[in-house]
């Protein structure tokens, strides 16, 4: 009788064991999402553990779109650390150029031809 108490202890210890790596394979391996802001992109583990978001996104100040851009990591909803910043030195929406001018100009005519 004792030789079967350690053998189902065994097993349970194997059973235990295989639950384990299963649940850290999904804890290691990340689902990617994409956001529709303007290009973040977000990687969450299992059941939102975790979540690395790598953002760039259009935001308005004062009526112009700039970009902020950075990345913010978050442990069970909290966030331990973000170093998103709005870049207000690329604005964007580009002024049109006299040379976008023209090559638009030289695409309307393709278009026109056929």
């Amino acid at each position: 009788m004792l030789m079967k108490k350690k053998s189902s202890n065994k097993n349970a210890t194997i059973l235990i064991t295989v639950l384990i790596i299963v649940l850290l394979a999904f804890f290691l391996f990340p689902r990617k999402h994409y956001y529709l802001d303007g290009g973040t992109v977000g990687y969450h583990g299992f059941m939102f553990m975790y979540s690395v978001d790598n953002c760039n996104r259009l935001v308005y100040v004062n009526g112009n779109e700039y970009y902020e851009r950075g990345n913010v990591i978050s442990v069970f909803g909290i966030e331990v650390y973000s170093d998103v910043t709005i870049d207000y030195e690329t604005p964007a929406v580009k002024p049109h150029t006299s040379e976008a001018e023209e090559v638009n100009e030289k695409i309307k005519e393709i278009f026109e031809t056929y």
